[in-house]
């Protein structure tokens, strides 16, 4: 009896270590994507937590070899599929493994803060920015006018009396959204939440940041309107009281749910959870699963954009960027020239390397209100496919070509 805690110990270490060196290229990507400058590295806030919370409790931090090492067999073939999976899914489903080896107090809000320790923000900002801005744009256009403004909207862009304000990408919420969500992981950990009142509290934490940030859209429509003036320091002052009102209220409901009696919890045992991960990994596999396409392209290096003198029969004069998209060219990872012919400008946007700062422009114009209408993909003279759209503001209509050469 007294050489079972030895030999659980040297399992575990075993584990651990095993774990550790099916991790390798994962943790190797986790260090170049946050230091990539394509993200806001905030998932190091939520890593340092996450050690810190695992260091303090490590009293009461209970590990379960059977899991580590069934969930490294399982990581393996898919460390093995190289680029056949994004790097995302597998460091995701790392955590999982992690998640189900481990027994801790507060380990829902653990569970909560692994997710946030990933590089999501460039995620976020391309799958929920636009998402997020039409609701605060939606929101706020209800308000004023029930208010007695006179407001119209089109798409993310308020009209009052001949001011047009727009909900910019900064304005999004985002950020907003993922400091709500680590505050409320933080309180889950603080109240020893289980599961499901953990889901809850996120997913009120998440539709509280909605409703605040369409409420700081209707406030700071007043002055960027030009209704009223406000001093400049009053932009940033209203979103910090109006966050501040948040955060209160996530406190609020974190003591709620922790006073709360007699609610649902979840408790799988441990050895169902680890059986889960090569059925996870399976899955991951078959999802993925696509052929390799080899890219000679990738391996060349650009030096400069090849641009045509001219275009379907017409000389290309070249024309200044402006202002906003030399700001915008300063993080693009790649070069952007601007030229116009007799009968059409063309934008040429030379890619680098993977970027999330590459959307389309119907993406740009319905922000800037205009309405978009779909029109058929058709070939040009060169057998080229290009995508086509109609964008219509104000009386003014542009015929938007686009394709990928």
């Amino acid at each position: 009896m007294a050489c079972r805690p030895v030999v659980s110990t040297r399992l575990q270490i075993a584990a651990l270590c095993l774990l550790l060196a099916t991790a390798f290229p994962t943790v190797v990507w986790y260090i170049k994507r946050v230091g990539d400058k394509s993200d806001e590295p905030l998932g190091l806030l939520a890593l340092a937590a996450l050690f810190y919370f695992l260091i303090t409790k490590r009293a009461s931090l209970r590990w379960h070899p059977f899991n580590l090492l069934l969930g490294s067999l399982a990581l393996l073939p898919l460390q093995l599929a190289g680029q056949n999976i994004p790097p995302m899914l597998i460091a995701g489903f790392l955590w999982l493994v992690l998640f189900a080896s481990i027994t801790v107090p507060g380990k829902a809000g653990i569970g909560a803060l692994m997710l946030l320790s990933l590089p999501l923000m460039a995620s976020l900002d391309f799958y929920a920015g636009y998402p997020m801005r039409w609701a605060a744009s939606w929101m706020a256009h209800e308000l004023l006018n029930l208010g007695g403004f006179d407001v119209e909207r089109r798409g993310l862009v308020l009209l009052y009396e001949g001011s047009a304000v727009g909900v910019d990408p900064p304005c999004s919420g985002v950020r907003m959204l993922w400091a709500a969500l680590f505050v409320a992981a933080l309180l889950s950990i603080r109240c020893r939440l289980g599961i499901w009142k953990t889901l809850l509290l996120l997913s009120l934490s998440a539709v509280l940041v909605i409703v605040g940030n369409s409420l700081r859209a209707t406030i700071l429509f007043l002055p960027e309107s030009g209704f009223m003036h406000w001093p400049l320091w009053a932009h940033e002052g209203v979103g910090m009281v109006i966050y501040g009102v948040l955060l209160g209220l996530i406190f609020a409901i974190s003591n709620k749910l922790a006073a709360s009696s007699g609610s649902a919890t979840l408790s799988i045992p441990n050895r169902v959870m680890g059986a889960t991960l090569p059925l996870m990994a399976v899955f991951l596999l078959f999802l993925s699963h696509q052929e390799d396409v080899e890219d000679d392209s990738e391996n060349q290096a650009i030096d400069q954009m090849d641009i045509p003198s001219t275009w379907e029969g017409q000389v290309l004069r070249p024309m200044p960027l402006s202002e906003q998209e030399q700001s915008f060219l300063k993080s693009f990872p790649g070069q952007i020239a601007k030229y116009q012919s007799a009968q059409a400008e063309i934008i040429f946007r030379l890619v680098s390397r993977p970027t999330r700062l590459l959307h389309s422009s119907t993406d740009c114009f319905r922000a800037s209100g205009f309405a978009i209408e779909a029109k058929p993909v058709f070939y040009d003279e060169n057998d080229y496919l290009w995508s086509c759209h109609l964008a219509r503001l104000n009386g003014k209509s542009y015929r938007l070509k686009e394709r990928i050469m």
